[in-house]
């Protein structure tokens, strides 16, 4: 039975193995960070694809990598925000199957101190690479 996974990391790790597997690349460098693995499921992840547009705006800056001033400019949001939302809700609904084989390429995964992350979440890393986990 699939599994919800942590947004993005899914997406990251999926686009991870159509590169190498699908294009031959031999020169890739797969780096995550701040994500458990993408087949533990958390139970407390927010679904941000279906918050009102205060409490968006709120957790995507809390999130960090998105200058405050895009939020200050109308004209950018009735662009972006539907956008924005919409790849939000693709690594929310996404699910992971287990169906991927391991990447042949040692995966790098960054984790600071004070991530809200299991142990499980963090080793579970290892099963995604044939290889040594950087991290």
């Amino acid at each position: 039975m699939p599994q919800k996974i942590s947004p993005l990391t899914s997406v990251r790790f999926f686009l991870a193995s159509f590169v190498l597997f699908h294009h031959s690349v031999r020169t890739f460098f797969p780096v995550f960070s701040g994500r458990g693995a993408p087949h533990i499921s958390r139970v407390d992840e927010k679904i941000f694809h279906l918050m009102d547009p205060g409490k968006f705006k709120e957790e995507v800056l809390d999130l960090g990598g998105m200058p405050p001033g895009f939020f200050d400019h109308p004209e950018l949001l009735e662009l972006f925000l539907p956008l924005l939302k919409n790849d939000f809700k693709i690594a929310e609904e996404a699910e992971f199957e287990n169906t991927a084989a391991p990447l042949d390429q040692a995966i790098t995964v960054f984790l600071g101190k004070d991530e809200d992350l299991t142990p499980e979440q963090c080793d579970g890393w290892k099963r995604h690479s044939v290889r040594d986990l950087v991290s």
